[in-house]
């Protein structure tokens, strides 16, 4: 799977925190931090639901440079 080139990999992070906040009447809590390496500012989202979650890892992976 992996070569150990490391200079093939995208400088690419994404960091998905998840919990629950049990007296809320919507307990599921995500924090999601994504980062593309030098070309942009690193980004901080939030959601509420697990459709929220996988959201933002869609625009993540939609945002990377072909390779």
């Amino acid at each position: 799977m992996s070569d150990g080139n490391f200079e093939s990999r995208l400088p690419a992070t994404l960091v998905i925190s998840v919990w629950r906040e049990l007296e809320s009447p919507h307990s599921f809590r995500a924090r999601i931090f994504s980062d593309h390496g030098v070309s942009a500012e690193p980004s901080i989202q939030y959601a509420i639901d697990a459709e929220g979650v996988v959201a933002a890892v869609r625009e993540w992976l939609g945002e990377l440079p072909a390779v």
